[in-house]
Order: C-alpha cells, then sequence, then structure tokens
C-alpha cells in the first residue's frame, strides 16, 4: 500500500494478548520519554522567563527560521530550531506538529508519534494534527488508532477538500489524502472492502491522486478478482502513462495471469523511464526465458518481501495455515520428558540444556 504525507480472520488468542502487550509497553515508553521531555522544556522556557525574556516570541521566531531550514532542505538545522522553540514554549502546537514531520521522515517513529500527540492535544479543532496524528500512528503499527484520528479529521474538515479554504483559521485538509490514507489503514487490518470505499471516496476529491488510484486497483485483486483489477489497471496506466509505480504493478498481474505479451510491453515502458528497476529487468527476463537471470535480484527479492511485510501474518490466517502449529506439536511431543529426543540425545546441564528444543522450534 502506498501512504501519503502504506476482512481477514484474526490471530490466534495468544498472539493478539502478546501484540496487545506490546502495544501498551510502546505507548508507556513513548508516554514516559515524551513526559520527559516536556518537563525539560519547561523548566527551560521557566528559566528564560525568570530572565525577563520573552520566551513565546523567540519561540516564534525559532519556529520561522526551522521551516525557512525546512524549506531549503536542511532537515537537521531545522529539527534543532523546532526543538529551541518547544524549549521557548512547551504549547507551541505547530513546533511540535512540525518536530513530529521531521522525525517521521526520518524514522523515528516514536518520538514523532510523541510530538503529533502533544500537537493534537494543544489543537483538538484542528483537522491536520488528527492527520498528522493517524499517519504516525499508523506507522507505529496503530492501525485502529490510525483509523479512528483520520475519520476525525475528515469530520473536522467538513465537505470541502480545497486547500486554501479555512476552517476557524486553519488550513483544509486535501480530503483525497486523508480518504487514501484511511484505506491503507482498513487495507492493513484486512477491511478491503472498506478500504476499496475510501479509495474511491479519494479519488471522488481528486480523480488523478496516484495513491488512492494504485491502491484500489491493487485491492480489487484479492477483493474481486483478476478482470476488475486489470481493468482498473488499464485505466490507470492509460490516464497516468508515467507513474512506473503503476505500469509495474499492471504488469506483475498481467504476469500471474499469463498474459505475457502485455505484460512484457509493460515492463518495457517501466524500463524506459527507470532502466535500473529490478523488477521490471526480473519479470521481462522471466518472460524471455532468458536462463542467466534464473537468480531474482536482491533488490527485487528485498522490495518484493518489504512491500508484503505488512499483511504477511494476516494472509497466514486467512489461509489458515497451520504448518507451524503442527510442527510445534509434532516438536513437543518428541522433546517431552521421557520422548524419543531425549532418549536419542545425552542429557545435558547448564545454561545450553534447551538448545535442542530451540532448534526443534526453529
Amino acid at each position: 500500500s502506498t501512504m501519503q504525507g502504506g476482512g481477514y480472520q484474526e490471530h490466534e488468542a495468544g498472539t493478539e494478548r502478546l501484540k496487545a502487550e506490546r502495544a501498551r509497553e510502546k505507548l508507556v515508553r513513548m508516554g514516559l520519554i515524551g513526559g520527559f521531555f516536556l518537563a525539560v522544556c519547561m523548566l527551560v522556557s521557566l528559566f528564560y522567563l525568570s530572565l525577563g525574556k520573552p520566551s513565546p516570541d523567540r519561540a516564534g521566531n525559532s519556529y520561522k527560521e526551522a521551516n525557512d531550514l525546512f524549506a531549503k532542505g536542511d532537515k537537521v538545522a531545522a529539527e534543532g530550531k523546532y526543538r529551541e522553540a518547544i524549549v521557548l514554549n512547551p504549547e507551541h502546537p505547530f513546533a511540535w506538529a512540525n518536530l513530529g514531520n521531521v522525525l517521521r521522515d526520518r524514522g523515528e517513529g516514536e518520538e514523532a508519534l510523541e510530538c503529533h500527540l502533544k500537537a493534537r492535544q494543544l489543537t483538538p479543532d484542528r483537522p491536520r494534527s488528527a492527520y498528522n496524528l493517524g499517519i504516525s500512528l499508523h506507522g507505529e503499527g496503530f492501525y485502529e488508532a490510525a483509523e479512528r484520528e483520520y475519520k476525525h479529521a475528515i469530520q473536522l474538515t467538513g465537505d470541502s477538500s480545497a486547500m486554501v479554504e479555512t476552517i476557524k483559521g486553519h488550513m483544509v485538509l486535501d480530503l483525497a489524502r486523508v480518504y487514501s490514507n484511511l484505506g491503507v489503514s482498513y487495507q492493513a487490518q484486512g477491511r478491503l472492502e472498506e478500504a476499496a470505499g475510501a479509495f474511491d471516496a479519494a479519488l471522488g476529491h481528486s480523480a488523478h491522486n496516484r495513491a488512492a488510484s494504485l491502491n484500489l486497483c491493487n485491492v480489487l485483486l484479492p477483493l474481486r478478482g483478476a478482470p476488475e483489477a486489470i481493468a482498473c489497471f488499464k485505466d490507470l496506466v492509460h490516464r497516468d502513462p508515467e507513474f512506473t509505480q503503476a505500469l509495474g504493478a499492471a504488469a506483475g498481474v498481467f504476469h500471474l495471469e499469463n498474459h505475457h505479451r502485455e505484460a512484457a510491453s509493460l515492463y518495457r515502458r517501466v524500463l524506459d523511464i527507470a532502466p535500473n528497476n529490478a523488477a521490471a529487468e526480473h519479470g521481462l527476463a522471466a518472460l524471455s526465458g532468458d536462463s542467466g537471470t534464473a537468480q531474482a535480484p536482491a533488490e527485487y527479492v528485498r522490495d518484493m518481501f518489504d512491500a508484503y511485510a505488512p499483511s504477511f501474518d494476516l494472509s497466514l490466517a486467512e489461509l489458515k495455515y497451520v504448518s507451524p502449529t503442527l510442527l510445534r506439536q509434532a516438536v513437543d511431543l518428541a522433546v517431552a520428558p521421557g520422548g524419543p529426543a531425549e532418549k536419542d540425545w545425552p542429557a545435558e546441564k547448564g545454561p545450553s540444556s534447551g538448545k535442542w528444543r530451540g532448534m526443534g522450534a526453529g
């Protein structure tokens, strides 16, 4: 899935409990880190106030400098200035929001989430605050919470999708982006029908939204079958012929459905635009029977697994994949007290005494 700024059966209860416990631990940890950072900001701000310096005004200056630095592409310096603005005025919502955006771009998802939570608390009626929080929640795997924030952003925005209009002095969000990301959150939860509806809504607000267009075609494949997905891809690549992601995805679907001539043509179009595209190179070589490329390029394998990773567990649940469970039961039976494994292997003592069990579980 393509995010803008990426139903099935549930997992076994034990797995869900473990995920919930880990999620709670992550939120508690982020809350402690964020609370400590906020306390430091407040202490420093009080220090400036005690010296008689206009802390809020200085914060505004730092915030403007940070925006200028960010516009010039100097995100490291911008981050420092946003932090400075927060130290001078811990109640500056836009400094919190933009710091969160910078941190998220840099891969610091947990701290970005804490920043967007703070911005959301300071500006509860600002659509963009809910939208930013939704993106950060999704990035940390809190898909249902992200869904709630996207819906709240839509509710606050109303029916308008014009970026130039304002509500209560705040810029209104582009609803196409919000609906597109809402669809991605549904998709991550395995709620494909709702995902398709959200992508359709996004395209209703902006017919040329690339992310929504591509994600809709992708979700139609498992939802309604190859014919509808192929029709969707044909329309997409016709109206957006330079969209390499769509060309590559369409080629893959044609390839899987044995429409080899169309697939080859699409792979070539991808390579015309991006000559080093590993997936297109591999797909075209596979169609031509080039034995010299029997092994898939590392970039292709990496990209394929990265793209599939978010939905891997959900796919196994949908397929009712039970091999790991059956293997686990067989291993447990084999290594039970007095079982074949203990009779065949010499007894061991010390920390390594469970290593055969570990190998079996692996």
